[in-house]
């Protein structure tokens, strides 16, 4: 009986899997598909290294895009990196035994959280404070605020995890 539900459940998952896969295709599909027509018109190589991208005039390219995401994604993974360090050493080697586990517990806690809710939190909270201590009203939509929501908490946990747990 318990091989039958053994090889039920895995004939599940991979069920699951081959439709995620294929969703995944199909989503890709339709993207390339609407898509192409335009970056044909443009010309692949203007699309991947242009520097202009303006809607009413239909130029579009990709790199300052890329280049923005790959600056985010440094500045969020050097912050996210250290912070996880410092706090899972503290935890670990520093703190007393009562308040390190109350801290583990906390930062549980925050890996739980839906990273939904951390963007949410950083459009409410860390690009208001950024445009108004920062930007001067000049708008806190910027890349600071990205790497500060993108280095949250639950990347912080795991990395904490690996390094000292």
């Amino acid at each position: 009986m318990k091989k039958k539900i053994d090889k039920l459940a895995e004939l599940l998952f991979i069920v699951s899997a081959v439709i995620c896969v294929l969703a995944l295709l199909l989503i890709m599909i339709f993207i390339f598909y609407k898509g192409s027509p335009s970056i044909l018109r443009i010309g692949i190589f203007k699309f991947l290294f242009g520097v202009e991208w303006q809607l009413r005039a239909e130029v579009f390219s990709i790199l300052p895009m890329i280049t923005a995401s790959v600056f985010v994604m440094t500045g969020a993974i050097l912050i996210g990196s250290t912070l996880g360090v410092l706090t899972s050493t503290f935890i670990v080697y520093i703190a007393p035994k009562k308040i390190g586990n109350i801290l583990k517990i906390a930062t549980d806690v925050l890996a739980s959280i839906p990273s939904v809710i951390y963007g949410f939190f950083g459009l409410m909270i860390v690009i208001p404070l950024i445009d108004r201590f920062l930007a001067g009203g000049a708008g806190g939509n910027c890349m600071l605020a990205a790497i500060i929501i993108l280095s949250d908490q639950k990347r912080l946990n795991k990395l904490s995890e690996l390094l000292l747990y």
